[in-house]
């Protein structure tokens, strides 16, 4: 395996393992938004009242640790994600 490929593979981990922990972050911030909240205007678990989810948690808390959290996590994402682009090698190994 070479250079490209290890670092493509490992990429690939942080990626996903960034992505489950970001999924996480949002269900713990789901859940403090929605303690303050009365029940008829609670948030559910779908991905289309994420930007609605950040909105109330910037509101409610607004030091927003979470929000941190889960912007930094996106952001090592995007790293990732890139570094697998970058690593041809990663496609040969593969097969693609």
């Amino acid at each position: 395996m070479s250079i490209h490929a290890a670092i493509g593979v490992a990429a690939l981990v942080c990626f996903s393992i960034c992505g489950v922990m970001g999924t996480l972050v949002g269900i713990d911030m789901t859940d403090l938004v929605n303690r303050q909240l009365p029940e008829s205007e609670q948030l559910g678990d779908s991905r289309s009242q994420l930007w609605q989810l950040r909105r109330e948690y910037r509101r409610l808390y607004p030091e927003g640790l979470l929000r941190r959290k889960q912007t930094r996590l996106a952001a090592i994402m995007i790293v990732c994600l890139m570094l697998v682009a970058w690593s041809p090698g990663f496609f040969r190994w593969l097969g693609l």
